[in-house]
C-alpha cells in the first residue's frame, strides 16, 4: 500500500510540475525583446494561450508516461530556444503556428490510440 502512495503522490507531483511548466507569459513581469513582443500583440499572445492550453492536454493525456511528459518538456525547452532568436512578430507567429500544429496532431493522435508519438522534424 504504501508504493501506491508513494507512485500517487510522484505522479500528482510530476502532473503539477508539468502543467507548471506549460504556463504561458505573464506581461506584467515581461523582460526579454520576445515576451515585450509577444505582449504587444493580441494574436501572439492568443496563440500563446492556445499553446499553452494543447500543451497541457498533452502533458495530461500521457499520464504517468513520465518518459514522454519528459520528451515533451525537452522538445519545449528547444522551442523556446528557437522562440527566442526571434526578432519580430513574423518569425514568432510562424514558430508559434507550426509548434500548434505538431502538437495537436499529437494530441488528437494521442486521443486516437495511445500509443502515437512522433518526434517533430523542426527539432532538428
Amino acid at each position: 500500500m504504501n508504493i501506491n502512495r508513494t507512485l500517487l503522490v510522484f505522479g500528482i507531483f510530476n502532473l503539477l510540475n508539468a502543467t507548471a511548466f506549460a504556463a504561458g507569459i505573464d506581461c506584467q513581469q515581461a523582460v526579454t525583446k520576445v515576451d515585450k513582443i509577444i505582449c504587444e500583440s493580441p494574436d501572439l499572445l492568443q496563440k500563446d494561450q492556445r499553446l499553452n492550453e494543447i500543451s497541457k492536454a498533452n502533458i495530461a493525456s500521457f499520464s504517468t508516461d513520465y518518459r514522454r511528459i519528459n520528451q515533451l518538456k525537452a522538445e519545449e525547452r528547444a522551442w523556446i530556444v528557437r522562440r527566442n532568436r526571434c526578432d519580430d512578430q513574423s518569425c514568432l507567429s510562424n514558430l508559434y503556428d507550426q509548434r500548434i500544429s505538431v502538437l495537436s496532431k499529437l494530441n488528437a493522435a494521442n486521443s486516437d490510440s495511445g500509443t502515437a508519438f512522433e518526434e517533430p522534424s523542426w527539432l532538428y
